[in-house]
């Protein structure tokens, strides 16, 4: 009778706490607000610190804002020379303290479709997911600070890759001729599902990569780093000062 009171009694405190957990969620939801901006070409995208991004392709470039607890005249968009720069104002090369109490518990996603992308560059804790194909002859991505990114396809003749601080990247299919990554932090990295000739990684901290390489891997490292690799490439160790963990899958 024990036994079938404390599973009864856990059955309801589990339903209680999803009943719970929906209406958050709805509630945030209800009061979130959405608004369209009008933005010329561009190739390239600099996302700010408290701003999440939502990327894919179309036939015309267009951006939707939905936001929480923030007025949207405080969300600038700004398109100059094919670069399209987003961010909270106070914030657009990290935020001040003042900005970080105005901004507390304010949430902020941008969904944007681009033609042509480039070149993207994350600043500060933002999370980033491409829904779509990125196709470029040379392709940049540069990440400062804590962010999670995640990248559908990348298929480009040359991929630069370059993460500073604590960053997640995830890449789940593509093609390049030459990958080069630089991690500088604390980074894990995984790029074990794009095929690449030439791979070159240079880490300094305590990274963990994972990609494939086919012709050649270049590695340099200044510290601790643990680097996994698919293929079976000419290994090259160029300068090696730390702890490194080079394993062949």
């Amino acid at each position: 009778m024990g036994i079938y009171l404390e599973k009864t009694r856990m059955k309801l405190t589990k339903l209680v706490l999803t009943l719970l957990l929906v209406y958050f969620l709805a509630g945030a939801l209800a009061a979130q607000e959405t608004t369209q901006r009008t933005i010329e070409s561009f190739t390239q995208v600099v996302v700010s610190e408290g701003i999440d991004l939502v990327l894919e392709q179309g036939d015309r470039p267009a951006l939707r804002l939905a936001y929480t607890g923030l007025k949207p005249e405080v969300i600038v968009t700004q398109v100059s020379g094919k670069k399209l720069k987003i961010y909270l104002e106070g914030c657009k090369r990290g935020c001040a303290e003042s900005a970080q109490r105005e901004y507390r518990g304010s949430k902020v996603i941008a969904y944007l479709t681009y033609t042509e992308l480039r070149k993207l560059v994350v600043m500060g804790d933002n999370e980033v997911i491409n829904k779509s194909p990125i196709q470029a002859s040379k392709f940049i991505l540069r990440s400062y600070g804590d962010n999670t990114i995640t990248l559908r396809n990348v298929e480009a003749n040359r991929w630069k890759a370059a993460l500073y601080g604590d960053s997640d990247l995830l890449v789940e299919n593509g093609k390049v001729s030459t990958l080069k990554i630089k991690a500088y932090g604390d980074n894990t990295i995984n790029t074990r599902q794009v095929t690449s000739g030439i791979s070159k990684v240079h880490s300094l901290g305590d990274n963990n990569v994972q990609l494939q390489a086919q012709d050649r891997l270049n590695v340099t490292v200044l510290g601790d780093a643990t680097i996994r690799y698919d293929g079976q490439p000419w290994v090259a160790k160029r300068l090696v000062l730390g702890d490194l963990s080079l394993q062949a899958r």
